[in-house]
């Protein structure tokens, strides 16, 4: 999808669930921040970084092997991406696309662990002007190729990282996320009943 809506986004691979492959994907795609997994939704729907692991080193990473083997099919393993954790959302209608103002997740490191905590959503934190605009356009561009290759309409949400080198996505979600609910509040706008609607 990042592809086929011309958004830049950081390399990834999506592998099966095995020790092998989990180590193989992480030593081509690690560097000296090391990688990120994330496992599927084998056993239902998850969120706040529940199934996602930090892997420093592939060959030190029996805490996030022993996770992905026990719980998933298939997990997506990419770089660390060093920088804010940041969310945008996007509303698809039959002729546009509305692209909302980028929040910051807060997401943690937990010390000696493989693990992240995700705290909540921030709008305090801006980005900058360029950052900004590159997600938004990237919101429009992904919310038209949904529109045009499966009929998707309603709103959609892109995690991503703003790195010193500019916005990278990691994942697309077809449904509401945390950080349109404080946009919602503060506009007064039943985006939600708008989103079923349309």
């Amino acid at each position: 999808i990042w592809e086929a809506a011309t958004v830049d986004h950081a390399p990834s691979l999506v592998v099966a669930a095995t020790a092998e492959d989990l180590v193989t994907a992480a030593r081509a795609l690690g560097g000296a921040d090391g990688t990120v997994w994330a496992g599927d939704n084998r056993e239902g729907w998850h969120g706040g970084a529940e199934y996602t692991r930090f892997v420093a080193d592939p060959d030190d990473a029996t805490a996030a092997i022993e996770f992905m083997t026990g719980h998933c099919d298939r997990v997506r393993v990419m770089p660390y991406l060093n920088g804010v954790p940041c969310s945008i959302h996007g509303m698809v209608f039959p002729d546009s696309v509305a692209a909302f103002r980028p929040v910051e997740m807060i997401v943690f490191r937990v010390p000696g662990s493989d693990r992240f905590r995700y705290g909540s959503v921030s709008t305090t934190w801006d980005p900058p002007d360029d950052v900004r605009e590159a997600m938004r356009a990237a919101a429009r561009r992904v919310g038209t190729h949904l529109r045009d290759l499966v009929g998707f309409a309603g709103v959609f949400t892109m995690d991503g990282v703003a790195t010193a080198d500019g916005w990278l996505p990691t994942e697309l979600n077809p449904r509401f996320g945390a950080g349109l609910m404080p946009a919602t509040r503060a506009a007064d706008l039943p985006i939600l009943g708008l989103s079923r609607l349309l």
